[in-house]
């Protein structure tokens, strides 16, 4: 790379023309317990409640009382649990403002910051090689995802585009993150 080459250049080609995987800074947290779609429904700007099992929604958490928006996230349903990916630094904030809001329903919130990691698999190659990894690979739509394995590590992985090319989010646990990216790494 040349000197007048930004740093940033050579993953920003591959994540449009073959595939990169980026650590981006997010967190991520669980709802658990019979009101966990509700409670959060009550509290955002995306119908919650209409999200299926295996399906993700994009919302903003608002301030109930004024309907400012305080933070965003993706919210992914499984048969027993929402899983939140905070964009950014804001799981913390979002944390504070469940736990604000939150009146005795019952739900149970877990930050799962320092115990998951977040990988970004970005671009039109990154089906295929996630596939090589021996990962599932979620439905064909925006936002679906599946409990799946890499290795010998099991996690999330999430059919969600950060760049207009294929791309996926890998939730991990954090002690497998260095693994599950090496063998991104070698199947590519």
């Amino acid at each position: 790379m040349d000197a007048g080459t930004p740093a940033w250049h050579p993953a920003y080609h591959a994540a449009r023309e073959s595939a990169a995987l980026f650590r981006p800074e997010a967190g991520l947290i669980t709802l658990t317990g019979a009101d966990r779609v509700e409670y959060l429904n009550s509290l955002c700007t995306n119908k919650i409640v209409d999200v299926e099992s295996g399906r993700s929604a994009r919302a903003f958490l608002l301030n109930p009382t004024k309907g400012r928006v305080l933070a965003d996230f993706l919210a992914c349903a499984t048969d027993d649990a929402l899983w939140l990916e905070c964009a950014g630094g804001s799981a913390p904030i979002v944390l504070e403002i469940l736990r604000k809001f939150f009146f005795g329903q019952g739900v149970e919130f877990t930050d799962l910051g320092s115990v998951w990691s977040v990988h970004s698999l970005q671009g039109p190659e990154a089906p295929g090689l996630l596939e090589r990894t021996g990962a599932s690979l979620p439905a064909d739509e925006e936002g679906a995802h599946l409990e799946t394995g890499i290795g010998a590590h099991s996690g999330r992985v999430v059919r969600w585009s950060d760049t207009g090319e294929a791309g996926f989010h890998l939730w991990f646990p954090a002690e497998a993150a260095p693994a599950v990216g090496a063998a991104i790494v070698e199947a590519g």
